[in-house]
């Protein structure tokens, strides 16, 4: 049989870190083929290495039975590899045609790309798959699930042979996934191979015909998906049993008054003019709120209002946080209020990737007391050896996978790095979290370490507002859930309300 992809005792090493070892996989023509594994587990190095991103230390590549060797990824895409990363690949002061003309090469008889002619191909192309694009938008404009619905339509335009999708769903709806999962097995059908990297389990038992499994550099499983389940490659790829439920709750005694509390509130960015339409929301303590929404549909909006109110001005309605006014002028100055964020771009907002990670532990927190000690002067300096304690501490309870508290942040696969932010975050105790996609690229092993930590603050009387595309991450956690839709609340559910359909359709538009 000839392979269209075939990976012969592949090797990476890292200084004395073996990022793959021994790594030999085989994925059928025409077929759908997942590739999964916790963070770190080595399967991104294994694809890097295949669309000519690494070299390997050892082991040979085989392309429709071709023995090939990159030496840049333009040379995998001229062999038919197209892929989309999970980090994306955009020019962000560049607008979002500007980007997708990037993977055209066709000119006309001057020279010139005919961009009124590619700007019809792109429409029609986000149309086909059900994606609105602003193309006009300049990328940094553009929130994180327009930027990878963008890189997904430019890995299908090159009418690739081998197609690699590293989460592609992330930031889609039900309905979304649903399309893509059809177009995907039609492209299948037209003798399509490809690959896809995910942590959804579900997505794929439900869309893979092969399933591969990482575990420390090592694959340690294949599987065909019609012969497996969810608890067998959970346990596969953490070696232990995981709890896809939330667990009975043990909360303490407190107080249930609302942390936020929203009414009749429209609002406009006093920088942009967007504007925001709350009728009534609020989160209580001791409960978590989940806040349902197709990416670039007022949840990044509503993030940037709670978390700098001065640049807001209220239309009418009401808005307070902790009992406070928010539309009060600077009034998180006034106040050091307990609030801590997940911001949805951890790279972009949440971190700085050549910072270490004990700086990055401390990030945003340099004035705590509980980092600073007193100089023989009686003045705050950072105790930097307690910082870096404190660090260390987090890399072993919350597994992050890191050499040492010295190791930079960009030398962490994606999950880690959310791992370290979140640790950062909920090591103060902050009794508001602001928690957006909490778990976007992140192994089930880390999501259920991440949704215990949720669950216990919690039971200790945090409010806690969750933003995620995930709706099986929503279901499970929430005490209800709102639907944004257009930037503004649709629809309200209670737990005993919960339907994934129903909230499916209201984050599309559908009232």
């Amino acid at each position: 049989m000839t392979y269209a992809v075939e990976l012969r005792n592949i090797a990476k090493f890292y200084g004395s870190h073996a990022a793959n070892e021994n790594v030999s996989l085989a994925v059928e023509t025409g077929h759908i083929h997942g590739i999964i594994g916790e963070n770190g587990a080595g399967k991104s190095t294994a694809v890097k290495i295949l669309f000519g991103l690494e070299k390997p230390d050892q082991g040979e590549i085989f392309i429709f039975g071709e023995k090939v060797h990159w030496n840049s990824s333009d040379e995998a895409m001229n062999k038919g590899l197209g892929m989309v990363h999970q980090h994306f690949m955009l020019c962000e002061n560049e607008s979002a045609l500007e980007n997708f003309l990037l993977m055209r090469e066709e000119r006309n008889f001057f020279g010139m790309i005919d961009r009124k002619k590619e700007l019809q191909k792109a429409e029609m192309l986000a149309k086909k798959f059900g994606f609105e694009i602003p193309w006009n938008e300049k990328v940094k404009n553009l929130s994180v699930g327009v930027q990878q619905r963008l890189e997904i339509l430019k890995a299908l335009s090159r009418n690739s042979k081998i197609l690699i999708l590293d989460e592609p769903t992330a930031v889609l709806t039900p309905q979304e996934i649903n399309e893509l999962f059809a177009q995907l097995r039609e492209l299948k059908k037209q003798g399509l191979t490809i690959l896809i990297i995910t942590h959804k389990l579900k997505e794929v038992l439900s869309l893979c015909d092969d399933i591969t499994v990482f575990q420390k550099g090592k694959i340690t499983g294949e599987f065909k998906s019609d012969k497996t389940n969810i608890k067998e490659l959970a346990e596969k790829m953490v070696g232990r049993e995981i709890s896809f439920e939330k667990r009975p709750l043990h909360k303490k005694n407190f107080s249930n008054a609302n942390k936020i509390e929203l009414s009749n509130l429209e609002i406009q960015n006093q920088k942009n003019k967007s504007t925001l339409k709350l009728k009534n929301f609020n989160v209580a303590s001791g409960e978590i709120v989940g806040l349902a929404g197709v990416e670039g549909n007022g949840q990044d909006l509503f993030i940037h209002f709670l978390n700098r109110p001065e640049n807001w001005s209220a239309v009418q309605g009401l808005a307070k946080i902790f009992g406070q006014n928010w539309l009060e002028k600077n009034i998180r100055e006034i106040q050091n209020f307990p609030i801590s964020f997940f911001p949805e771009d951890r790279l972009k907002w949440g971190a700085v990737s050549d910072f270490d990670l004990t700086k990055n532990f401390v990030l945003g927190y340099e004035n705590k007391n509980v980092f600073q000690k007193k100089s023989f002067l009686n003045i705050p300096l950072m105790d930097w050896n307690l910082v870096r304690q404190k660090t260390l501490d987090s890399i072993k309870t919350d597994h992050i996978d890191a050499q040492s508290p010295e190791s930079p942040f960009s030398s962490l696969s994606g999950g880690n790095q959310q791992k370290l932010v979140v640790a950062r975050e909920l090591f103060h105790n902050p009794q508001l979290i602001i928690a957006s996609q909490p778990t976007r690229g992140v192994d089930v092993g880390a999501i259920e370490l991440i949704h215990e930590k949720l669950i216990h603050l919690q039971e200790c009387g945090a409010s806690i507002l969750l933003i995620s595309s995930e709706m099986d991450e929503l279901i499970k956690l929430s005490d209800r859930i709102y639907v944004i839709s257009k930037n503004e609340i649709v629809d309200h559910l209670l737990r005993n309300e919960f339907d994934a359909s129903r909230i499916g359709a209201a984050m599309g538009g559908a009232r």
